[in-house]
């Protein structure tokens, strides 16, 4: 009996998760097909994180490094987006991450991220290469942070005040 009770629990937390998915996924394909260009390919666009807390947001985009080349590809649609967003939000109000992942399984806290923010590469400080438009960052020119650190991280930028971020605090 207890092994139909914890299989159908397991069932309906499973269900619940799936559908959650199927939600989150359709309502993707609802919002970016709202604005069409004449050719009827979308003309809009998503941010994959924005959290905020005491008028400060964090917005973030997360990209999965190419196979084998230890890179991740920001299109020229999407940084000119965030370098708008950045422009249109006073700095002390807000950061703008781009963080890259070996896979996008990778989700326990121990799990190694690698980020930097967008001011940061505008001003050089992490190095890029441009290819069409877009902008390619390499894996060794970012920071490596465990996930729980990059949440830690999160939590004290919307609690605090801030003028600039420095990753030499990072855990």
């Amino acid at each position: 009996m207890d092994s139909y009770i914890y299989c159908f629990v397991f069932s309906i937390s499973m269900t619940s998760f799936l559908r959650d998915d199927i939600g989150y996924l359709n309502s993707r394909q609802y919002a970016m097909s709202l604005i069409r260009y004449p050719n009827g390919s979308y003309k809009t666009n998503d941010v994959d994180f924005v959290s905020f807390e005491n008028e400060r947001l964090l917005i973030g985009e997360c990209k999965q490094f190419v196979k084998g080349k230890n890179e991740i590809w920001f299109d020229n649609t999407k940084i000119n987006m965030l370098k708008l967003l950045g422009k249109k939000i006073e700095q002390t109000s807000r950061k703008i991450f781009l963080t890259g992942t070996d896979s996008y399984d990778l989700t326990r806290p121990t799990d190694i991220l690698w980020q930097t923010t967008l001011d940061d590469v505008l001003r050089g400080g992490t190095p890029y290469q441009t290819c069409g438009g877009n902008i390619i960052i390499q894996k060794e020119d970012m920071i490596p942070i465990t996930r729980e650190a990059f949440s830690e991280l999160g939590n004290r930028l919307l609690k605090n005040p801030w003028k600039s971020i420095t990753f030499d605090y990072l855990p």
